[in-house]
């Protein structure tokens, strides 16, 4: 993991994260960084955690700072930076799973007339579910459905998704709908067991 440098965290407190960033790109001080890295690499970890296992997850994680770091040229007012992070982090562990052929994207028709189920409900039924049977269940999934799924469980809106993953919103929406039906499907089959 990233070795984070002792600061007075009190200092930066009141800096949302993407002026924070702003900050970091002018002036190159480690505490903007430390500040971004202290208040994202907990949830940053638990998406790539849901999508992988905890070493590859932990060594996206650091990848993602460090391209953070390499890449920060590129951020520029228009950004969101949480997003943006996520997006970053999302690339690298696509290229992994590349490189290591555990990656088959799907193709997705939408289903006409489908309603969605309040991402919040489905939040809370998750969250009171054994967490190796939460992670069981999502490790079924599609991994484009899982990740739409885990970044809206994250709070992301379908805007920020969308830009995170690189598809239109409707794609999106389609994947999460699947994930959740998927999900309903394979929490059912298991409680008739």
């Amino acid at each position: 993991m990233l070795k984070l440098l002792k600061f007075p965290f009190w200092q930066t407190a009141d800096v949302s994260s993407h002026d924070a960033m702003l900050r970091y790109i002018q002036s190159e001080d480690a505490k903007w960084l430390e500040a971004l890295v202290h208040q994202h690499q907990t949830a940053l970890y638990r998406f790539l955690v849901q999508q992988s296992d905890p070493q590859l997850a932990a060594d996206i994680c650091q990848q993602t700072w460090l391209k953070l770091i390499e890449k920060k040229h590129l951020y520029t007012e228009q950004y969101q930076f949480k997003p943006w992070l996520y997006r970053i982090a999302r690339n690298l562990l696509v290229d992994e799973f590349r490189r290591s052929n555990k990656l088959v994207f799907d193709n997705e028709i939408e289903l006409a007339g489908e309603g969605e189920r309040d991402v919040a409900i489905l939040a809370e039924q998750l969250d009171c579910l054994d967490v190796d049977i939460y992670q069981q269940a999502l490790s079924q999934l599609k991994f484009s459905q899982r990740e739409s799924l885990i970044l809206q469980l994250q709070g992301f809106s379908l805007h920020q998704i969308s830009e995170i993953v690189a598809q239109p919103q409707e794609t999106v929406k389609s994947r999460i709908r699947y994930a959740k039906q998927a999900l309903k499907q394979i929490l059912a089959n298991r409680l008739k067991r």
